[in-house]
């Protein structure tokens, strides 16, 4: 059983030593595989790349009103907003909160709040 563990280590260590060493990468070669990657995977549009930057930031806006006195309230509007201070100071249209008895603002990871 030893002999035939030290043969097969033999030949594996035989196959490594007549196996050519890996050759070193050059400039050329890094520049030939960033080349076809250009080439063959398309760049994200400059759009694409403003909304991944601020994605987190865009949140929706609901403008409701109230049926009568003491009653539910109903969406009236609906847009969009972007969170320009961290603080709670969204930037949203005047027509999507004008003439809303309450605003609701629904934040990219789902949680809501009033406004």
């Amino acid at each position: 059983m030893l002999a035939a563990v030290a043969a097969m280590l033999a030949v594996v260590l035989g196959q490594r030593m007549l196996e050519a060493p890996p050759r070193e990468l050059t400039q050329d070669d890094i520049d030939r595989a960033v080349l076809r990657t250009l080439e063959t995977k398309p760049l994200p549009s400059v759009p694409a790349r403003a909304y991944e930057a601020i994605r987190a930031s865009v949140v929706g806006v609901r403008g409701l009103v109230q049926v009568r006195k003491g009653g539910s309230f109903i969406e009236r509007t609906t847009g969009t907003g972007v969170v320009i201070i961290d603080k709670g100071t969204i930037l949203t249209n005047l027509h999507v909160v004008a003439g809303s008895q309450k605003i609701v603002v629904t934040f990219a990871d789902g949680l809501e709040s009033e406004a």
